[in-house]
């Protein structure tokens, strides 16, 4: 016997026939995902190889952890290129902190041009996050 979640015609008032139609698509894709999240407490919890036992506890801190995102969610691939730009960057610019070589017109480019990349890939690795 299946359990069903009952919405009642009066809290769908206003909403179009398509809107209905992606509200429930919508609640089966928060269903599929916060089981996910519960299934995931459970298998950090579980100690043992036996059947898994999902508590009260766990679907409350599914649901506070689900409300709040994932904590498992991709990062996208920009802003991790972002990151190792940033971090690359960094490094270079201290690498080329010298004094004694910022008479050369090449060298104060570089060091300029590095860190002129730090500060533009160190800002877009925050901004997307």
């Amino acid at each position: 016997m299946p359990n069903l979640v009952e919405i009642k015609d009066h809290e769908l008032v206003g909403f179009s026939e398509q809107a209905k139609l992606d509200f429930i698509a919508s609640i089966s894709d928060h269903k599929k995902e916060l089981l996910a999240e519960i299934g995931r407490i459970e298998t950090g919890q579980n100690s043992g190889s036996g059947n898994p036992e999902i508590t009260s506890t766990m679907v409350k801190e599914a649901e506070k952890l689900f409300s709040r995102g994932s904590l498992f969610k991709s990062t996208k691939r920009i802003s991790a290129v972002w990151r190792i730009v940033s971090v690359i960057s960094v490094l270079a610019t201290g690498l080329l902190f010298d004094v004694a070589k910022m008479t050369e017109i090449i060298h104060v480019l570089l060091f300029i041009g590095c860190l002129l990349l730090a500060v533009l890939s160190t800002t877009m690795a925050y901004v997307r996050d």
